[in-house]
């Protein structure tokens, strides 16, 4: 009985591998690249363009409010020991993420995820 699954368990292993490492072929990344057009011409009557910016009737955008929110975003003294700012992992200037595989917290210790983009976000 042990002996059978093992045998199993090692067939199996070697297919799923076997089946991972196959490149796709031609026909298939046709076939794909056909696909996401399908998807891409759907999500346009789903999706809209965004308002150059996130004003409504009730809280209007001022210049006041543009130079609080730039330097609140700025500020290292708002985090957890004030050496980070928000700027610090959603950089602007890198298009709101830190190009990091995963982010530094407020001790230098690597989470499991990224920074997130800021950019588009109201």
């Amino acid at each position: 009985m042990k002996r059978s699954f093992l045998f199993i368990s090692v067939a199996a292993g070697m297919i799923l591998f076997s089946c991972g490492s196959k490149k796709e072929t031609d026909l298939e990344m046709r076939e794909h690249k056909r696909y996401d057009a399908i998807l891409f011409e759907k999500s346009k009557g789903v999706f809209t363009a965004l308002n150059s910016e996130a004003s409504s009737e009730t809280n209007a955008v001022t210049e006041e409010k543009s130079k609080l929110g730039y330097y609140l975003y700025h500020d290292k003294r708002l985090s957890k020991n004030a050496t980070q700012s928000c700027n610090t992992c959603h950089n602007l200037n890198t298009f709101g993420v830190d190009r990091e595989a995963t982010s530094a917290g407020d001790l230098g210790e690597r989470g499991g995820r990224n920074s997130p983009t800021v950019l588009n976000a109201a």
